[in-house]
Formats: C-alpha cells, structure tokens, sequence
C-alpha cells in the first residue's frame, strides 16, 4: 500500500558503496602501480598566500611525482 502513495516520478537510487576501499593486510604489490599512495596538503607561505601540495608515491618502484599548485581542481 504504501508504494500506491509515492509519487510515479520518485525513482528509488541504490545505495552508494564507501568512498575507497581499503587492501587487505595480507596484500603484496608486485608490479609497478599495484599501489600507489597520495598524499595531499596546503602550504601557506605568506598571510592570503595559499598553495596546494600533491605527492604520488609508487610504492614498487619508490617512483614519486611532486606537484605545487594555486588551485585544487580535477
């Protein structure tokens, strides 16, 4: 009955999944890009003066990408 009460538009959504899932603790990476940490930050030299700090690390192959940017956009 009380699906005869909602509105014909209304579509119910499925549920989200989490945001990120975590590996497991027994999980190796083997190859280069199996797993990849980064980290993200703000560095704020001057007062009004605000830049954003990303830092990709390839834990297989130690490789690290380092970016300073004004602006955190995709």
């Amino acid at each position: 009955m009380a699906a005869d009460l909602r509105d014909p538009w209304m579509v119910k959504r499925a549920p989200r999944g989490p945001y990120a899932l975590r590996k497991p603790r027994d999980y190796v990476p083997v190859a280069p890009g199996d797993l990849v940490q980064v980290d993200t930050a703000e560095i704020r030299p001057l007062p009004g003066l605000v830049y954003k700090n990303f830092v990709a690390r390839d834990v297989v192959s130690r490789w690290d990408v380092l970016e300073v940017h004004s602006r955190a956009t995709a």
